[in-house]
């Protein structure tokens, strides 16, 4: 899954960074902050988390210009997407997750569910596993 979420990361940065004209990079950055808001109506934090990521790279966070030149109705939905911010402990995705009913692809990465609770560790030949990680997104399939 962060081998996926990498990917599409870098596949989108590239995406906009690749186009010269930046009235065109700015469409293509509009095109993908609106693909995150419909990953939101989806429940898709995995990919959320990927065009998250994207738009806090340096290499996109650096064009002024572009950032500018976005329509100011993308201005709600990037507030909406702040939820996935790292700050304390991805406290804004936690708290909107507390709220979404199931089906739900909540984000598997490293950070958003290592930081949850104690860690039960299976110590293998070449990796950790963090069962008490898997235990909540396991718990964010089954309904209530």
């Amino acid at each position: 899954m962060t081998n996926f979420t990498n990917s599409l990361t870098n596949w989108l940065a590239f995406e906009v960074v690749k186009e010269k004209n930046f009235k065109k990079r700015a469409k293509i950055l509009g095109r993908i902050i609106k693909l995150g808001k419909h990953l939101i109506e989806l429940k898709n934090f995995n990919s959320l988390m990927s065009v998250y990521l994207c738009l806090n790279l340096n290499c996109i966070t650096r064009l002024k210009q572009t950032w500018k030149a976005l329509p100011r109705k993308l201005k709600p939905i990037l507030k909406n997407l702040e939820m996935l911010n790292p700050y304390n402990n991805f406290t804004g995705y936690r708290l909107h997750i507390k709220d979404v009913r199931p089906p739900f692809v909540p984000c598997v990465g490293k950070k958003p569910f290592f930081f949850q609770q104690q860690k039960t560790f299976l110590r293998s030949f070449f990796f950790f596993f963090n069962f008490s990680s898997r235990g909540l997104v396991k718990r964010s399939f089954i309904s209530e």
